[in-house]
């Protein structure tokens, strides 16, 4: 048993069989997956490791998925997907002190796959992508679906109500979705989700769409350090219909949204719980938090001029456990919200070291920074 490893680039080398970075091998032939990659056997006792070399762009035009393969990528033997540098050595993160609350990080030394037409670039659920962007110019749904995302770059430039970024993933991780179309569905749908220091930027979005950060249609998500930016439709929805659908939202920052911040589940009956603690959410259209009536659990929040008011929908539950909601401005509060940088500055006393939002400041003097509830960067 072993994790077998194979090497691409826009072009071959050498053997063009990928054995070794001497011989490495087209990632693509005429815009479709290199058979080294859909001819491997994975119902043998190897996985595959697929290293792309990173700093250029490949233009793809076929989805990957498991009908490309012969003998598809198994939960026993997965496909890993990675960056690596001109010698074929695994790229490490592009800034591994980035926290989702700071602007997006470069891709300029990450392999970037480039799409035009409206296809998954990826759907292959037994994957794992780490140190790759992505880009979408002509797709109507979303980017890339299941699978696991680490160090990615999700961007999709389409201007369509049904554009997506992300859906349904099994892990994103230390990565951002950015939707700067003027139209948009949602940024990242999803279901039973982990979503660990991810930045959702909604930026142009303006006109159509539902053109929401974060949803859920079915059984909820976990929310770790997540940070939504102008979403007009709203940040982060835990969704209606159903009694099941609970979630988590820890440490996460939410501003300028045009609608609510975060809204939960407001299903009468439901049998779930959403907790809510650790979060900043300012600037928003309507309300900053609307619990919708269900049952949600809110605790050491951070909540400023959001144009309806800061919370709604919580009837008898508590909304006084470390709720501050004492007014202030972006000037003050945060790093540089101009060129997206919602960290918490390090001057801003009343909020600072607090545990609010997805990241503070590091202290005067100090090297680094803090992320919310006190951990350090980003998770590797």
């Amino acid at each position: 048993m072993a994790i077998v490893t194979r090497y691409f680039s826009t072009s071959g080398a050498g053997a063009a069989d990928g054995t070794s970075w001497a011989n490495r091998a087209a990632l693509f032939s005429a815009g479709n997956w290199s058979t080294v990659i859909t001819g491997f056997d994975f119902s043998g006792s190897d996985s595959l490791g697929v290293r792309i070399e990173g700093g250029l762009t490949y233009t793809c035009s076929q989805a990957m998925a498991s009908g490309l393969f012969s003998n598809a990528p198994s939960l026993a033997n997965l496909i890993f997907f990675h960056g690596c540098d001109s010698s074929g050595n695994l790229l490490e993160p592009p800034d591994s002190n980035w926290v989702s609350c700071q602007a997006p990080f470069s891709t300029s030394t990450l392999p970037v796959i480039a799409t035009s037409s409206n296809i998954y670039t990826n759907s292959l659920a037994n994957s794992s992508w780490r140190c790759i962007g992505f880009t979408a110019s002509g797709r109507t749904g979303a980017v890339v679906s299941v699978a696991a995302y680490n160090w990615c770059a999700i961007i999709n430039s389409t201007s369509s109500t049904i554009a997506r970024g992300c859906d349904n993933p099994s892990i994103v991780q230390n990565s951002y979705v950015t939707m700067p179309g003027a139209s948009f569905d949602y940024a990242i749908t999803a279901t039973a989700s982990q979503l660990s220091n991810v930045r959702v930027d909604g930026t142009a979005a303006t006109t159509s769409g539902i053109r929401i950060g974060v949803t859920t249609t079915s059984s909820g998500y976990y929310a770790i350090r997540v940070t939504v930016v102008g979403c007009a439709g709203g940040g982060m929805f835990a969704a209606t219909g159903s009694a099941t659908r609970s979630s988590f939202f820890y440490n996460c920052t939410v501003v300028n949204c045009g609608a609510y911040g975060i809204q939960c589940n407001g299903t009468a009956s439901q049998t779930v719980w959403h907790l809510i603690a650790g979060c900043y959410v300012a600037n928003c259209g309507t309300y900053g938090i609307d619990s919708n009536g269900s049952r949600t659990l809110l605790y050491n929040t951070r909540l400023r001029d959001n144009t309806s008011g800061n919370l709604t929908g919580f009837g008898n539950y508590p909304t006084d456990r470390s709720v501050y909601t004492t007014d202030s401005d972006d000037a003050t509060e945060f790093v540089d919200s101009g060129s997206g940088d919602y960290r918490i500055k390090n001057t801003a006393s009343n909020v600072w070291g607090k545990g609010f939002g997805a990241g503070d400041e590091a202290a005067a003097g100090g090297g680094g920074m803090i992320g919310g509830g006190n951990l350090s960067g980003g998770f590797q």
